[in-house]
């Protein structure tokens, strides 16, 4: 910018030098010419671009607060406008408010008016039920007003009944007096005709109840006579049982002397023993007596005492025989345990051959029951050795 003002400085003062010599005006201005083309002309600057961008931020201000300018105007206006709507709207609103208003007030009306009505429809109900009972009642008054008439003329003909039945009355009184003394007539045959059905009652009671007594009376004697019957029954029977029980206990004692004297050494080592008690006879044998350990086969020893003990029971064939087998708690094992699991088939084939050895001396198998116990029923603790062998044993019960 300030080379731009420098030319036309140095124009003026090149044109005032050239007035101001003698030279000639044509000469004056040649030379000047020529001094203005022999000086350099300056080379424009480039523009900042800071002072481009401050006129172009200075132009879009002016245009904003044109802009702006004109927005304030505008909004003033419409401002205006607004609040002259919005006053019109309060009017209509307060319009409307009033119109509904009246409309509640009229709504108030319709329902005070409909309760009004349902009132005067409920009394028009009532006044259609009066007047209906009314036309009843004239109903009622017509059909009355003929019955009225009906008995007018029935009581017409009952005082034309009553001047004939007053003609009458003296035959009335005189029939009432023999009506009244035939009623009392009949009053007395029925006192005298209950007496004589109370009477016959009594004789029929009593004749049903001599009758009872009678057939009672049959009965207990003949109740009696089988009472009789069936206690001299009875002590036949009593006898008979007596006898016989006599006779068992007399065979049991019989069996025990036998058995004692056939067995007097084997009770006295200890190897047999024997107890009754009541009707039953018991013979507890040795296991060591009858069988090696752990066998159920018989030893010669114990195969002969059986053999003779079954050649005296024989002899008492009404007598029942079990042999039982017992053992101690001790289980079976080694080899033994093949032949024997348990106790119980031990002792079970031991009763069994025992058994045997009794039919073989004599006795009928069919008489003689035998059954394994194992050790269920000892005699003695199973704690000692000595008690143990108390427990292996073979009984013989003689029972009934």
């Amino acid at each position: 910018m300030k080379d731009s003002r420098i030319v036309p400085v140095l124009l003026s003062t090149i044109l005032l030098t050239a007035c101001t010599t003698a030279h000639s005006p044509n000469d004056t201005a040649s030379r000047a010419l020529n001094e203005m083309k022999a000086v350099p002309r300056p080379v424009p600057p480039k523009p900042d671009p800071r002072d481009l961008r401050i006129a172009e931020l200075e132009r879009q201000k002016a245009d904003l607060e044109g802009e702006l300018a004109r927005l304030r105007s505008s909004s003033a206006a419409e401002l205006d406008q607004s609040k002259a709507r919005v006053s019109e709207l309060d009017n209509q609103l307060s319009q409307r408010d009033r119109e509904l208003a009246g409309l509640r007030s009229a709504v108030g009306d319709k329902d005070r008016l409909a309760g009004q009505l349902s009132d005067a429809d409920r009394q028009l109900s009532a006044k259609d039920q009066e007047l209906s009972a009314l036309r009843q009642g004239a109903g009622d008054k017509d059909r009355l007003a003929g019955e009225l008439a009906a008995l007018q003329g029935s009581l017409a003909l009952k005082d034309q009944e009553l001047a004939g039945l007053k003609s009458d009355a003296g035959d009335r009184d005189r029939l009432s007096s023999e009506l009244s003394q035939a009623k009392q007539r009949i009053a007395e045959l029925e006192r005298q005709l209950n007496g004589k059905d109370l009477e016959l009652g009594l004789l029929k009671n009593a004749a049903g109840d001599r009758d009872k007594l009678v057939a009672d009376l049959a009965a207990a004697k003949q109740r009696a006579s089988d009472l009789e019957s069936d206690i001299a029954r009875r002590d036949h029977e009593m006898a008979g049982l007596k006898g016989a029980l006599d006779q068992q206990k007399t065979s049991l004692a019989e069996a025990k002397d036998d058995l004692s004297k056939l067995l007097q050494a084997e009770v006295a080592k200890g190897n047999v023993t024997m107890k009754q008690l009541g009707d039953q006879l018991t013979l507890g044998l040795a296991t060591t007596l009858l069988f090696d350990s752990g066998e159920a086969t018989l030893k010669p020893g114990g195969s002969d005492v059986l053999n003779r003990i079954g050649s005296v029971l024989k002899n008492y064939p009404d007598r029942s025989i079990h042999v039982a087998g017992h053992t101690d708690n001790v289980p079976i094992k080694g080899r033994l345990a093949k032949k024997f699991p348990t106790n119980a088939e031990l002792s079970q084939a031991r009763a069994e051959s025992a058994r045997q050895a009794l039919t073989e001396g004599g006795m009928s198998g069919d008489k003689v029951v035998a059954k394994g116990h194992a050790d269920s029923r000892p005699i003695a603790s199973n704690t000692t050795a000595e008690g143990r062998q108390k427990n292996r044993r073979v009984e013989i019960v003689v029972g009934q």
